[in-house]
């Protein structure tokens, strides 16, 4: 009853949990849908208004700034030409001097493209290394996908070894019952062959039972071969044509039905010596090799018959013996036709009732109650006023019959119990055996699941490298390398600039054609710086908006619909739900409600068990409620008893009084009469 309420408690938890689970998956989806729903419009808007929008503000702001740039370049190579101008007497030495900027440039050009290359190094390594991480992380992910599927299937294995299990304990139970029931039959199979045991004992002389009891301990110890030297006692090998027969059997072979039979005087004698050296009992012995029986004629008659041959089948190896017990013994239909033929063939003749005429004239006979075990027949004054119950004679027969029955089931009984046993042991043995497999699947199962873990941390930790790799990749190859590489077209601009003004004329002043383009380089100039301040303030907008985009997606809507998905849902669920496979709350609202599944099994087992237990309560109570009558009968039947002894005890100690009265007056009488006489 206590499982039982435990049981029915942890079933409500679980069905409570299956019942919230439910309603959060309602729930989660439907919020689930909504943040699609709202993702898919972010992404869409993300995509297709506001990252085009950015790169184009972004590339046109890099446009603008590199030609603002260009020609603030070109501006300050003409104020450098009409400085030179001023600062160099002749054009030798400000060749000599261009030839050095040229050198500075051409070195600060190299120092740039070394970098460069240095950074393209850099690029390269990071996309193989990219290259390398995505080939690992598919890998362990076609590993990951191949251990999830063995753990698949040893989850499988290990819910059919927890079915045989359960089926074979179920199994076990009703075996233990089966045996438990084997094994009452069992003992009052004992109890009922104990009664058949004693009841043939008081069947017998004292001595001859010990006598008896005795033998099947010497015979195992002399090594005297049962059915070839030993044949036991005389009522142990025939066996009665009619149940009819049996009062004239017994009443014509009286003790002689406990006569043990053997090969030979010698066999007799070497039991013989045992039993009087160990002062066992008395038994008398039928030696098959001296037994002599003279050639028996039986008479011709319809109202007589040969008791042996008509009565009893045996063994006619054990002829000799049954000739000595029975030879002489006829089988009469009526107590007159026995006293007749037995007077006339000088053999003893009895009735089917029991009424004996024996050869030498003596007659016996009277009522024998078969229904009852023991009848009281002698009852013999020990002292003049004090009598006893001496002996029951029993029949006989029915005892040995009783007997031999009793355990003959017993047998059987024994060896249904001991095959149920070994039953009962192939069961618990093949339950240890599912129990130990159980045990090393669940093993198994438990170092899958942490290898699992354990590759899912890797490969957690190899996206977030990846995603830091691919991170540096961009940034180099839109932060770093077009910057230097823009330097490296202004320095080679530079160059080129100067290597045109060598050899050219020294003038403090430009060309017109100079000044006119020094005049259309400010304006561009003007309008660039102008360009580029409202083109760097749509960029600061839309940069703005896609920020906002972007942490509304990751930090807001995809987040909550990860927590969604992953609500109540262990590793290996959540592996499933990435995989597209099923969503990981319905893996956890199914492993719920297998629990609830499991527990109610559980459940209904406790509750059977519970109401046999009761129903064996009520067979119980209704047991003691009829036992407890008989007993209140019992009492009452022992107080009559106790009254009907009273009043015989009353009943005896007046006779004894009147016996002593009596035996007072014999003495006086005999005194008078003898001082008369002797006077």
């Amino acid at each position: 009853m206590t499982l039982r309420t435990k049981l029915e408690l942890r079933c409500k938890e679980a069905d409570e949990n299956v019942t919230v689970g439910e309603a959060n998956l309602v729930k989660n989806k439907r919020e689930i849908e909504q943040l699609s729903a709202k993702i898919a419009e972010a992404r869409e808007k993300l995509q297709k208004e506001v990252l085009p929008k950015f790169e184009d503000a972004q590339e046109t702001l890099t446009r603008i700034t590199v030609e603002r740039n260009d020609a603030q370049k070109k501006i300050e190579g003409l104020y450098a030409k009409q400085g030179r101008g001023r600062q160099f007497e002749d054009k030798e030495a400000r060749d000599e001097y261009l030839q050095m900027q040229i050198g500075e440039l051409n070195t600060a050009k190299e120092d740039k493209a070394a970098f460069l290359n240095e950074q393209q190094d850099t690029l390269g390594n990071l996309r193989r290394t990219v290259t390398t991480f995505e080939s690992d992380i598919v890998s362990k992910k076609d590993e990951v996908a191949k251990n999830d599927r063995m753990l698949d299937s040893l989850n499988k294995s290990v819910s059919e070894k927890k079915r045989e299990r359960n089926e074979m304990a179920e199994k076990r139970k009703s075996q233990w019952g089966a045996l438990s029931e084997l094994s009452a039959q069992v003992t009052d199979a004992k109890e009922s062959a104990r009664r058949a045991y004693s009841s043939m004992r008081k069947s017998m002389p004292r001595n001859t039972a010990m006598g008896l009891d005795a033998l099947d301990r010497i015979i195992r110890e002399e090594g005297i071969v049962v059915g070839e030297q030993y044949f036991g006692p005389v009522m142990d090998n025939i066996q009665l044509v009619e149940d009819k027969y049996q009062t004239a059997i017994e009443v014509a072979a009286q003790n002689a039905l406990f006569h043990v039979i053997v090969d030979t005087d010698a066999t007799a004698a070497r039991l013989m010596r045992r039993l009087e050296s160990e002062r066992l009992g008395r038994v008398t012995f039928l030696p098959l090799n001296q037994l002599h029986v003279p050639n028996i004629q039986y008479p011709e008659s319809r109202d007589i018959l040969p008791l042996l041959s008509t009565c009893l089948r045996y063994d006619r190896k054990l002829q000799r013996a049954m000739d000595h017990v029975f030879g002489k013994k006829l089988l009469a239909n009526s107590v007159e036709v026995a006293s007749t033929w037995s007077a006339r063939c000088g053999m003893d003749a009895v009735t089917l009732d029991g009424d004996l005429c024996s050869r030498k004239g003596a007659l016996s006979g009277g009522f024998v109650d078969r229904s009852k075990r023991y009848v009281s027949t002698v009852a013999v004054l020990f002292s003049i006023s004090i009598y006893r119950l001496l002996m029951f004679i029993s029949s006989r027969l029915k005892a040995n019959h009783d007997l031999k029955e009793a355990e003959r089931k017993l047998c059987g009984l024994e060896a249904d119990e001991t095959e149920m046993k070994q039953r009962n042991g192939q069961i618990d043995q093949l339950i240890t055996t599912t129990m130990s497999e159980m045990q090393r699947l669940e093993a198994k199962k438990a170092n899958l699941e942490h290898s699992l873990t354990r590759m899912d941390e890797d490969i957690t930790a190899q996206n977030s490298r990846l995603e830091s790799k691919q991170k540096h990749v961009e940034k180099i190859e839109n932060e770093t390398i077009p910057p230097v590489e823009r330097e490296i077209e202004s320095l080679l601009s530079q160059v080129q600039t100067l290597q045109d003004e060598i050899g050219t004329e020294l003038s403090e002043t430009l060309t017109e054609d100079e000044k006119q383009l020094l005049q259309q380089l400010k304006s561009v100039q003007v309008e660039l710086e102008t360009e580029i301040e409202s083109q760097t303030q749509a960029l600061e907008e839309v940069s703005v908006q896609r920020q906002r985009l972007q942490s509304l997606l990751q930090d807001n809507l995809l987040k909550r619909k990860r927590e969604l998905e992953e609500e109540g849902a262990d590793s290996a669920d959540r592996r499933r739900s990435t995989d597209g496979e099923q969503p990981a709350s319905r893996l956890a609202q199914a492993q719920r409600k297998e629990n609830l599944e499991q527990l109610q099994r559980e459940l209904d087992e406790a509750i059977q068990n519970a109401e046999d237990v009761e129903d064996r309560l009520v067979e119980a109570k209704t047991t003691d409620e009829a036992l407890r009558a008989e007993l209140i009968e019992g009492k009452k039947r022992l107080d009559v008893v106790k009254t009907k002894d009273a009043e015989i005890t009353k009943l005896l100690e007046d006779a004894q009084k009147r016996e002593e009265k009596l035996m007072n007056k014999v003495r006086a009488y005999a005194t008078y009469f003898y001082v008369y006489f002797c006077c």
